[in-house]
């Protein structure tokens, strides 16, 4: 059986004739698992079946969802993610509050460039390379063997993201990027690269993806949108990756490169061959796959929400 729930699509209640059917969330079990640290356990996710029949066709938000695994179909953030460190302040899962704010870029294919050199503690603007694990976009996860899935140094764990209470998002796992480009169904035929507005990334479809008339996708590298043309194709559920470049060691790892011509996301996969080496997602020709990269190299982050459970 399927249950959709919840969605960022703007129309969110809609009347059944019974009742109004209301945005529905997952509710996740957590188990304490280290000090200042919470497992977020997916095998336990709590969904009310009861409600199913309560729910329209005109609810559900399949065209905008992405299958992950055999079980699991997502919706990606809006944006990139974002973090300013001297603006303002945000929530934190253990219910404190820490300087500086975060926020999904503005536009799909919006990225801050050479400004990430810019990173510090007390930089008053945005940046979106970020070290792996890290909460303060800066200094990396500790030399361990762990993936950081479902814990708080998972960034939509951990933090507050906009007015998104802290685990609203999470971080897809290298299998799970893995199974989104090679496994799910018609994997090929649901990606391509192209440019928004002169920047070039990669367009990923949704699984039940249905082509605007009047806009044009092919499975070329030639792919090329004006602001007007993505509208159409992002509400029809197109999501696009830019390629933010990296923030590589110079003595401060500061130094900015390939924006526009590489495109970087972390997973929540560690390697477990290295202390300071994990897995990213590379979208660059001849085609996106992961690799492997130091730490405390700056990366993009794009979070995801489990949006729906596919019962075995």
């Amino acid at each position: 059986m399927y249950l959709v729930l919840g969605t960022f699509v703007p129309c969110l209640t809609v009347s059944t004739g019974r009742a109004e059917a209301q945005e529905l969330f997952l509710t996740w079990n957590t188990t304490e698992v280290a000090e200042n640290q919470r497992q977020m356990n997916p095998e336990r996710l709590a969904y009310p079946d009861e409600l199913a029949d309560q729910v329209p066709e005109l609810f559900c938000i399949g065209k905008l969802l992405f299958r992950v695994s055999d079980t699991c179909q997502v919706l990606f953030a809006p944006g990139n993610l974002q973090y300013n460190a001297a603006q303002g302040t945000h929530r934190c899962a253990d219910g404190s509050t820490a300087n500086g704010s975060w926020r999904f870029a503005p536009n799909q294919w919006e990225c801050i460039g050479s400004a990430n050199g810019n990173i510090s503690s007390s930089y008053d603007g945005w940046i979106d390379l970020f070290a792996w694990g890290s909460l303060n976009a800066k200094i990396p996860f500790p030399g361990e063997h762990k993936n950081i899935a479902g814990t708080n140094y998972d960034w939509g764990v951990w933090c507050e993201i906009g007015t998104d209470a802290p685990g609203t998002w999470r971080t897809l796992t290298r299998e799970e990027w893995d199974y989104l480009f090679k496994s799910r169904e018609n994997a090929r035929q649901l990606y391509g690269y192209g440019s928004i507005e002169g920047m070039n990334g990669l367009i990923v479809l949704p699984d039940e993806w249905e082509q605007p008339v009047d806009v044009s996708f092919g499975l070329n590298y030639s792919n090329s949108y004006t602001e007007t043309e993505w509208r159409k194709m992002e509400a029809a559920g197109a999501v696009f990756l830019p390629y933010a470049g990296s923030r590589y060691f110079n003595g401060h790892y500061n130094l900015v490169e390939r924006v526009g011509s590489y495109g970087y996301y972390w997973t929540a996969s560690c390697t477990n061959m290295s202390g300071y080496e994990d897995y990213s997602m590379q979208l660059m020709l001849p085609g996106p796959g992961c690799g492997v990269g130091p730490r405390g190299m700056g990366r993009s982050v794009r979070l995801v929400q489990t949006k729906r459970i596919i019962k075995p």
